[in-house]
């Protein structure tokens, strides 16, 4: 955990419920280093796509796109009908692998339990 966290700093993303989120997060390493990551958070039947990072140096590779795309189709898997998430800087990124743009306050209920 301590090396996800580094690298959600690294690149100036939030760490608040990193920790509630272990269960489902996923973790790329290159010669035993954390080079990226994605989360989880789970509220029943929708979720919170989070702590979505790639490492500076080792972005363009497709590594984040894999990262995503993984934890949609886990949380398929796990019968979640609806994926959100928060993004500030990489909306094209999201959208371009299916995600579309709606107002806050159009998200499930559920998803105000996060901590994000």
């Amino acid at each position: 955990m301590p090396d996800v966290l580094d690298l959600l700093e690294r690149c100036h993303l939030p760490q608040d419920g990193v920790h509630a989120c272990c269960a489902t997060l996923l973790v790329a390493r290159e010669a035993g280093r954390v080079i990226g990551c994605s989360a989880l958070e789970i509220y029943g039947t929708v979720a919170l796509l989070c702590s979505v990072a790639v490492d500076p140096a080792s972005r363009s590779r497709g590594l984040g796109q894999a990262l995503v795309l993984t934890q949609v189709k886990t949380s398929r898997r796990c019968g979640i009908q609806e994926r959100y998430l928060l993004t500030e800087t990489a909306p094209a990124f999201f959208q371009r692998l299916g995600f579309c743009l709606i107002e806050r306050s159009a998200v499930a209920p559920a998803i105000y339990a996060s901590v994000e």
